[in-house]
């Protein structure tokens, strides 16, 4: 979805904490303020859906009209307002009355406002590649990233490509946005040293395999059974432990991608977001709860029912006369000993561990900003283990085989989910790199565009989109749903976008400075930065003697090491007497906003809202932090 002043914008929820916001007029006031340069716009809701039609044998369809779809949201037939064939080599002159905006020839609206999906032949495609450096195959994903690299730089006369990367150290821009091939490649040879995390994991859980072994050759014998009963325990115990710092570095991984997704509304017109990693798997540990079940749950010998069998108390509870002979077998059950952790109760544990609602806020997200997701898997089929892993006599083949391919498979389960979710694909696993690419990119240069006006209001909420053709045979993929957010929050996306990627808008042209900074507590360094908001370009309304124009600032910071601050916001009113505007002609209104930050560089975004023409303007500085300050120069 985005929100469009026949523009297209969107934004990512957030945090808003309190602030402080000391203003002022800076200089002499002038006259005619009234008439300020300000434009009136309106704030439309446009939800845009992106559609890629085939036919059975897979081949795209590109001869359908308006009147061939039917949209409906949340279950309700709405109206497509916006309609564009988006064809590759279909591109038409700009549509009358919207400025800087392209229109294919295709393009259906008296109006043209749908030609605000540019199309493909006219602008470069956007690419951001996004790479799990904690990936368990190295030497795959490096393989990848070379394939990836070689195709992306044959294709560079209409792309443009962003390297991103998270680990260890977070998420991290390796290179913004860039139509340079040699800047793509330096950038992705850079990543391919970068260690990883995944390895320490995968060791992990071979060491737990190993442990299963283990306890099998202890179990047979007796004299060592009760020494392989408490080694079960404690490896379940674990399992249960592992599975929860899995679940906790996947849903580190589900923000990092959403974070980016939300700054990526930011960039207008649709994305494409290849995702190379393992993913993350939906249910942490699930291949090890599995297998611990596969092999144990039916040996007697490690209980039944919950429990460890105790054989040695059998004759002891046997009724007088009805004790055990040559010949013959007790019929009395043996003792059932409680385990601190049972094997029976394990592939219930292995569905609590659930990273679902993670992937449905990500995949939402991405929706919202015409993000598509496309998965390329750095594992190979059966990668991760060996079927013949030699687990004991009593691993039936099945489970062998489970365990084999289930580590791979089940974290491409999320790659594949993402995909799903907004209209992308995954790399098949017999699949190479450059049909696969083929594809990507055919999607986004031989597209439908729909858009129609959200019915919700701004409501926060997920809202299911269902997009249907009127022509049999034919396959559809398209985004679920979006959240309909309410332009306050949009805004947090702009800031992020302009922290994160150095872009952004600024139309009601503010300047930032450093005013001061001076010492404060814990270490920190109290700094003031000087907002300078041109009076000419706000929209000031009487209010009783006076002139006014509410206004919301939001801010966010981060240091060298990539840690981003928690979005702070406030709301106040410049507030103008009638001496005052007479003289407010090219004159600025100064709000300092205090901050307490670290010593070291910092960057530095500030988003204003005016939500009397919902215009918002962002502005990003480079500081210093602990050097001294310069002496502000005065505007006016």
């Amino acid at each position: 979805m985005s929100n469009t002043t026949r523009r297209h914008r969107s934004a990512w929820p957030a945090v808003l904490l309190t602030g402080s916001v000391v203003a002022g007029l800076l200089g002499e006031p002038s006259s005619e303020a009234q008439r300020q340069s300000f434009q009136e716009e309106v704030d439309v809701n446009l939800v845009n859906v992106d559609v890629v039609v085939v036919d059975k044998k897979g081949e795209l369809v590109t001869d359908l009209g308006p009147d061939d779809f039917v949209v409906t949201d949340d279950g309700k037939k709405v109206e497509v307002e916006y309609f564009a064939r988006l064809m590759a080599g279909s591109v038409a002159p700009s549509a009358p009355g919207v400025e800087g905006v392209t229109a294919t020839a295709e393009s259906v609206s008296a109006a043209a406002p749908a030609a605000s999906a540019t199309a493909a032949g006219r602008e470069r495609r956007r690419v951001i590649v996004f790479v799990d450096v904690d990936s368990e195959q190295l030497l795959n994903r490096n393989r990848l990233l070379d394939q990836l690299s070689e195709y992306l730089g044959a294709h560079a006369e209409d792309t443009v490509a962003m390297i991103v990367t998270y680990g260890g150290a977070g998420l991290d821009v390796e290179l913004p946005f860039s139509t340079s091939p040699v800047e793509w490649k330096t950038a992705i040879d850079a990543i391919k040293e970068m260690p990883s995390r995944g390895l320490a994991r995968a060791a992990e859980q071979q060491r737990m395999v190993e442990s299963i072994k283990a306890i099998q050759r202890r179990a047979g014998s007796a004299r060592s059974l009760q020494s392989a009963r408490d080694q079960l325990d404690e490896l379940i115990g674990s399992v249960r432990t592992e599975s929860e710092m899995m679940r906790m570095e996947g849903r580190a991984t589900l923000r990092a991608v959403q974070t980016l997704v939300s700054v990526l509304s930011t960039v207008q017109g649709p994305k494409s977001l290849l995702y190379v990693g393992d993913g993350v798997p939906i249910h942490p540990g699930e291949e090890l709860y599995h297998l611990l079940s596969d092999v144990f749950e039916g040996d007697r010998r490690f209980g039944s029912s919950g429990g460890v069998i105790d054989d040695s108390s059998s004759a002891a509870q046997a009724p007088a006369g009805q004790g055990s002979s040559a010949g013959s077998v007790s019929e009395v059950p043996a003792t059932v000993r409680p385990m601190a952790q049972s094997p029976q109760t394990l592939r219930t544990d292995s569905m609590s561990l659930d990273l679902t609602p993670e992937l449905r806020a990500l995949t939402a997200t991405a929706n919202s900003h015409r993000v598509t997701i496309y998965g390329l898997s750095s594992d190979v089929q059966g990668g991760a283990g060996r079927a013949d892993m030699n687990l004991g006599s009593r691993v039936s083949a099945s489970a062998a085989l489970t365990y084999d391919v289930a580590r791979s498979q089940l974290r491409e389960q999320s790659l594949q989910f993402m995909a799903d979710e907004t209209g992308g694909l995954t790399l098949p696993s017999s699949g190479g790199v450059a049909s696969f690419m083929d594809r990507v990119l055919a999607d986004d240069a031989n597209r439908y565009s729909l858009g129609y006006v959200s019915p919700h209001g701004g409501d926060s909420r997920f809202h299911k989109i269902k997009v249907k053709v009127n022509r049999k045979g034919l396959e559809l993929r398209h985004r679920e749903g979006y959240i309909d957010r309410p332009r306050e929050l949009r805004v947090g996306d702009l800031v992020a976008g302009a922290l994160l990627l150095g872009w952004s808008e600024n139309p009601h042209q503010l300047e930032m400075e450093l005013v001061s900074q001076a010492p404060a507590e814990n270490g920190e360094t109290a700094v003031t930065l000087g907002l300078h908001i041109p009076i000419d370009q706000l929209q000031l309304v009487l209010a009783g003697e006076q002139h006014e124009a509410k206004l919301d600032l939001f801010i966010l910071s981060k240091d060298d090491k990539g840690a981003i601050s928690p979005l702070r916001s406030v709301s106040f009113t410049v507030a103008l007497s009638p001496a005052q505007m007479a003289q407010a002609k090219g004159k600025y209104y100064a709000a300092n906003l205090p901050l307490s930050l670290v010593q070291g560089p910092h960057a530095v975004a500030v988003g204003m809202l005016e939500p009397a023409t919902q215009r918002t303007s962002v502005v990003r500085k480079e500081i210093e932090v602990g050097a001294d300050a310069p002496p502000s120069a005065p505007k006016g």
